[in-house]
């Protein structure tokens, strides 16, 4: 009786990490998702179709679009990783090309693409280490 008891207790414990860690994810879903464009400013300047289904609750693969001098830019990426350090690198990466874009005013998708390497390689400090995260990406 005394096994089943503490068995009991030790189940509710992880029960209880189990839903306070669930929440947490929820919680970043939703600010994971604030970075996603409106689809509906996309489909005005591009012809497309997107099927979004993140397979965790958040996810290294997002959209992206920006408007720059009167360039419209979209993009489809996977990062490296699923689940939380998939949605760290797609946050990452979103505001990089924001940064690329808006902020160092590159257009050409080849010089954003070498600009975007260079960042990634630079914040995550792969110049010496063996961390190859990164992710693939269409512009």
């Amino acid at each position: 009786m005394a096994q089943k008891d503490e068995l009991f207790a030790k189940n509710e414990i992880i029960s209880q990490k189990n839903d306070a860690i669930r929440q947490s994810i929820e919680y970043a879903k939703t600010i994971q998702r604030s970075i996603l464009p409106d689809l509906s400013i996309i489909n005005n300047y591009f012809e497309n179709f997107l099927i979004y289904e993140p397979k965790d609750i958040v996810s290294g693969d997002f959209y992206w679009y920006c408007q720059s001098n009167n360039f419209h830019f979209y993009a489809v990426v996977d990062c490296t990783g699923h689940g939380v350090p998939g949605a760290f690198m797609s946050i990452l990466a979103s505001r990089m090309l924001d940064e690329i874009v808006l902020l160092k005013q590159i257009t050409s998708p080849a010089k954003i693409l070498y600009e975007l390497n260079n960042i990634v390689v630079k914040t995550l400090k792969q110049e010496n280490k063996e961390n190859n995260d990164g992710l693939d990406l269409i512009i």
